[in-house]
């Protein structure tokens, strides 16, 4: 009993230091049409920053922060986000199939995606950036190429990337979350006792 009495209590701590949407829009505003925070309810409330200009390898050593990929925009129009996982990255992994992520513009605009695949993969040579990766699902090997395009490219979507670590080898795999564009519908419903409550449906933008 002390044992779920304290879990409820660390589970209401972390509510109550978790930021509301409103406040997290604030938070990261800057005038800009650029990605600059990312929002998962309890789960993911992260600023964004920007590659400095022609470093495609840079990646952001502040924890709570993420990096946009900007090659992935570059070449797919899509948004490709990183973290070091033993930092931001770490939060990757909260991630499930059917969570609403809220991208946040600079000037206040909001773009909603929902998580559709979870994608782990491990590098078989982990010191070469141009290594071979074996599907931790299927055990298909793919051509690092291969798996580029079948992540970053397609629909609208914003991908997660993080490395994935075991043992000694902090890159010994690569971890992909996949959100889709998704279609976001308000509404508001009476209840049986004469009240209202507001309510949404998601699904995927076709």
């Amino acid at each position: 009993m002390k044992l779920k009495n304290c879990l409820l209590s660390l589970n209401l701590f972390f509510v109550l230091l978790f930021p509301n949407f409103t406040d997290f829009v604030n938070s990261v505003r800057d005038g800009t049409n650029e990605p600059r925070g990312v929002y998962v309810n309890e789960k993911m409330a992260l600023p964004i920053v920007q590659q400095p200009s022609g470093n495609d390898t840079y990646i952001s050593e502040n924890d709570n922060e993420l990096t946009e990929f900007e090659m992935v925009y570059r070449f797919t129009g899509n948004i490709g986000l990183m973290a070091h996982n033993n930092l931001s990255g770490k939060s990757f992994s909260l991630l499930s199939i059917g969570d609403t992520v809220r991208l946040v513009y600079g000037n206040g605009r909001v773009e909603y995606y929902m998580v559709s695949e979870v994608l782990e993969y491990q590098l078989l040579e982990p010191e070469n950036i141009h290594s071979s990766l074996r599907d931790l699902e299927t055990n298909k090997i793919l051509g690092v190429d291969d798996v580029s395009e079948r992540v970053y490219r397609g629909s609208k979507r914003v991908v997660f990337y993080t490395c994935i670590a075991k043992g000694d080898e902090d890159s010994w795999g690569r971890l992909f979350v996949i959100a889709k564009e998704a279609r976001i519908i308000f509404g508001v419903r009476e209840n049986n006792e004469g009240g209202s409550f507001i309510y949404y449906v998601k699904g995927l933008v076709d």
